[in-house]
């Protein structure tokens, strides 16, 4: 081969070396980024999700308010006398309205 050739070859890969090297440079960290499941979409739908929510929370308010019943028909049928002797069990939460 000629020395030509060979100058040729040699420049090559050099050039090829340093495109490597750059092309190393500029790349992130290996691996990436993590699969993070749930980020960037809604897994399940919105309006069957508040449905559900509402209906949840609908309960929850009837059973309290049925807690709150129950707890004023107890003071209520308590004596006189024994309000003024048992002052805890006066319900702290507020009295229900009458729905009738």
């Amino acid at each position: 081969m000629s020395q030509k050739k060979v100058n040729r070859k040699k420049r090559r890969r050099e050039r090829q070396k340093r495109r490597d090297e750059d092309r190393e440079i500029k790349r992130g960290p290996k691996g990436g980024v993590k699969h993070q499941p749930g980020k960037g979409h809604d897994r399940k739908s919105a309006d069957q999700k508040k449905e559900r929510y509402k209906r949840k929370a609908k309960r929850r308010r009837q059973q309290a308010q049925e807690a709150a019943r129950r707890a004023w028909e107890r003071w209520d049928k308590l004596t006189e006398e024994k309000r003024n002797l048992l002052p805890k069990l006066k319900p702290q939460i507020p009295r229900p309205q009458n729905d009738n």
